[in-house]
């Protein structure tokens, strides 16, 4: 595939849409998001729009122009010298900050040109195309030009954001790419109204901005302004060397395009054909058409398309697989053992977990026994025989309590504090393998968490009955007991008989060790029970060589959340789930406005995923899919622990690229040929591809050129493929397209897709769009209607490229317009 260097830049909501699209076609057909050689930029100013989670990591890049601060913006650029400041709106009249343009072109320019607390927002969008340059300049694609790249930029000319950037992001891009050749556009027009009411701004910001255009493409009309940076662009050149406009309404009596949706998928579909090999085939005819007086600034297209989605059928199998598999994973109330899904019963796991947390605890315990080569345990017989004979300095009571007090250096009392961190040690990391090994094989959250609690609840009745033997963690109050409780125990009535007495003394002592570990060990173990129980934080073992991180319910809980996340079984408007993307594909596949007619041998996309899903079965022999499907042979505790905070890109990433390969290599989504298709179903087709020969514009029919020197082409894989379809058309009398290199172009990565594109040009579009006439009356009369609003007072907010008083150019164009940005002048 021969790419030329590509920079596509999306303006407003609308621009970052229609590059989701065109990633999306990407993904479908090459396997990656963009080709070597391109870049994506979007610039937006509603802070909370940002690019949506994509298979593979996305490739958009984000340039935030923020409106913060809109009142002091104003009044900061119009107290600078040499600033063109003619078209700002009033500051008392700007929007807050918040969710972007407000639909208001001239607070759009603004944010473009503005700078507040949050950056310097037309530094930032300059650097952005500068870097995007230097990205795609210098890439050897082989077959290709590439001192200059080709440039689009997309969006919607109805909001704000769009309106308001779309002529100073093309001059932006002059300047930055000296003498590009290849600087293009495609805006998106809203369809054909059938009623004003409340979309009125939507139309009033469409007729300013077509407006603009038109004026801008006059030859006897240059583009002059200082910016805030101090730095003047001044052009004869129109914006763009082709302005190309679509809609959701044809210029026929078709049916409109049912969504915005479907446009901005025709619009991907578009951007995606110019940046894998269309652009160069266009390009051939279109010189020859521009050189004729055949395609004029301005053109719009007719695309149709019939495709076995393939990729999409992929896309929704995995998603199913990969839901099945994160609803095992939080079931509340089963888990899945040999294949049987088993009731999670928590009576049988509470009292397991007390048996596991004796042995843990006893273990734990023993370690407090030992340091330095040194044992209490064993120590304690010698010590009770030299007791008894009163082989030691000082009372027996004494050295008894230099033995167990927490006032002495080098005693057991100090041995056993000293081993405090080896014995937590191993608790926190008893706990940890015990949890991760039931985890593995249970694959179930929630009976771990149910061992989580069952852990604590132990925990809390060993303190409950150290706390009934008088034992707690305040060293006064271990003295006290020692002092008058143990050792006068130990010491009273050891002598049952003579052989007997250095065995009672050394149980007696050992009796008191015991509570001695508990005092200075019962700490810890609360501290274990509530950090498991309420802590956000997991403590972890000190040993570097192999540390251990203490399981704990507000870790397993929030995994549990952000699966019900991916899941959309909690809601999260910044992140696209598995069923938000399910549905997605459903409705793309279901909508039959948008020209993409969908081809299935099975009759119909359910039925594809559901025999798709089935052949799956049968091959891997899997009755529901299993984790080694998701993650090989990795540690699922691990898998979904470490994740530097992104489980749930990581989930959606690999659910659909693990699953989607594991499909791949089972083999049980095949290609489809869509000129069999076409074969059988002569009619139906005939019907999708003459969809082309309407343009996405609602436009008089009259003034489109449809000269046959104007691009339009059969796109397929190859070129025999075409060939056959192109004949079989004609069959049908549907003579469009012709078996000549000119209508038949291929592009060897498009599979399982036919596309038909004509181009339409030679038309202007304040006067040709056919709905234009009654905009313009609207553009009239609605500032009157609300709060009798004069034009002038409109234009500040819906016209800033033309705002000069009086407001738009002369119906007269031999009267000129008074207009600073075309002087040389600006103040």
């Amino acid at each position: 595939m021969n790419t030329k260097p590509t920079i596509i830049i999306g303006i407003g909501s609308s621009g970052l849409y229609v590059l989701e699209q065109l990633q999306s076609f990407c993904y479908e057909n090459i396997g990656a998001n963009k080709p070597q050689g391109v870049e994506y930029l979007y610039i937006e100013t509603n802070k909370e729009n940002v690019p949506n989670l994509t298979a593979l990591p996305n490739e958009i890049k984000r340039v935030y122009v923020s409106l913060a601060e809109m009142a002091t913006m104003v009044r900061e650029m119009k107290g600078r010298n040499n600033v063109t400041t003619s078209w700002l709106p009033p500051e008392e009249h700007v929007l807050d900050a918040g969710m972007g343009a407000g639909g208001i072109p001239s607070c759009g320019r603004l944010a473009l040109w503005g700078r507040n607390n949050e950056g310097d927002n037309l530094t930032n969008v300059i650097n952005a195309i500068k870097y995007a340059y230097s990205k795609v300049s210098n890439l050897n694609v082989s077959g290709n030009d590439n001192s200059q790249p080709t440039v689009f930029v997309t969006g919607s000319l109805t909001g704000g954001t769009g309106t308001g950037v779309f002529l100073d992001i093309a001059y932006l891009i002059r300047d930055a790419i000296h003498d590009i050749k290849e600087l293009f556009a495609l805006l998106l027009l809203p369809p054909k109204p059938t009623s004003f009411q409340g979309n009125e701004i939507i139309y009033a910001n469409t007729f300013g901005a077509l407006n603009a255009i038109q004026y801008f493409n006059d030859p006897d009309v240059s583009f002059n302004v200082r910016l805030p940076n101090e730095y003047q662009l001044k052009y004869a050149n129109p914006p763009y060397e082709l302005t190309q406009f679509i809609s959701q309404s044809y210029n026929s009596t078709l049916p409109d395009i049912h969504t915005l949706s479907g446009l901005y998928r025709i619009a991907g579909l578009y951007l995606f054909l110019n940046v894998i090999g269309l652009r160069g085939k266009r390009m051939e005819r279109l010189v020859d058409a521009r050189g004729n007086w055949q395609i004029g600034k301005y053109s719009t297209f007719g695309l149709s398309a019939i495709q076995y989605p393939k990729s999409q059928i992929k896309e929704i199998v995995s998603l199913e697989f990969g839901t099945e598999l994160l609803n095992k994973w939080i079931d509340p109330k089963n888990y899945v053992q040999g294949g049987q899904s088993t009731p999670i019963n928590r009576g049988i796991i509470t009292n397991t977990i007390k048996e596991v947390f004796t042995s843990f605890l006893n273990d734990a315990l023993a370690i407090l026994n030992a340091a330095g080569g040194r044992n209490i345990v064993n120590e304690l017989r010698v010590e009770a025989t030299r007791i008894n004979k009163g082989d030691h300095t000082g009372t027996k009571e004494q050295y008894l309590n230099k033995l167990f007090s927490s006032s002495q250096f080098g005693n057991w009392y100090d041995t056993v504090r000293n081993n405090i961190t080896l014995a937590q040690d191993h608790m926190i990391r008893s706990i940890s393998t015990f949890i991760i090994q039931e985890f593995n094989r249970y694959e179930n959250l929630q009976y771990v968490r149910t061992e989580l609690d069952a852990f604590a609840e132990a925990m809390q009745e060993c303190i409950n009955y150290w706390k009934t033997l008088g034992v707690t963690s305040q060293s006064a109050q271990w003295e006290d007991m020692l002092g008058n409780k143990q050792i006068p125990w130990m010491l009273k009535k050891r002598f049952g008989f003579l052989m007997e007495q250095d065995n009672v003394l050394e149980d007696r002592m050992k009796n008191t060790l015991d509570l001695m570990k508990f005092h200075l060990f019962g700490k810890i173990v609360n501290d274990i029970k509530n950090n498991i129980k309420t802590g956000e934080i997991p403590f972890v073992s000190t040993d570097q060589r192999e540390r251990h991180e203490l399981p704990i319910i507000y870790r397993i809980d929030a995994i549990i959340r952000e699966i019900q996340v991916v899941l959309g079984a909690v809601e999260d408007k910044r992140f696209k789930s598995l069923e938000k993307r399910k549905l997605e594909i459903s409705a793309d596949m279901d909508d039959t406005t948008v020209p993409i007619l969908r081809i299935f041998p099975s009759g119909n996309y359910r039925r594809e995923v559901e025999q798709s899903m089935a052949r799956y079965r049968q091959k891997t022999g899997q009755i529901s899919p299993l984790k080694e499907n998701l993650i090989g042979n990795e540690d699922l505790w691990k898998y979904l622990t470490v994740a530097d905070g992104r489980l749930k890109q990581k989930l959606y990433h690999d659910i659909i690229i693990k699953f989607g390969a594991k499909l791949d290599e089972v083999g049980c989504i095949e290609d489809y040929d869509v000129s069999n298709y076409v074969e059988r179903n002569p009619q139906e087709a005939v019907k999708i591809a003459g969809r082309s020969n309407f343009s996405l514009l609602p436009i008089r029919q009259k003034t489109l050129e449809s000269n046959r020197n104007i691009p339009r082409s059969v796109i397929g894989s190859e070129k025999e493929v075409i060939g056959r379809v192109i004949r079989k058309l004609k069959d049908e009398n549907f003579h469009e397209f012709d078996e000549n290199p000119d209508h038949i172009h291929e592009i060897k990565e498009l599979k399982n897709i036919m596309v038909f594109f004509i181009e339409k040009g030679n038309f202007e579009p304040v006067e040709d769009i056919t709905y234009m006439e009654v905009v313009k009356r609207l553009d009239e009369e609605y500032p009157k209607r609300k709060g009798g609003k004069t034009q002038e007072y409109w234009d500040l907010f819906r016209n800033p490229y033309l705002n000069q008083g009086n407001g738009r150019p002369k119906e007269n164009k031999d009267e000129p317009t008074p207009n600073t940005t075309n002087t040389e002048t600006q103040q």
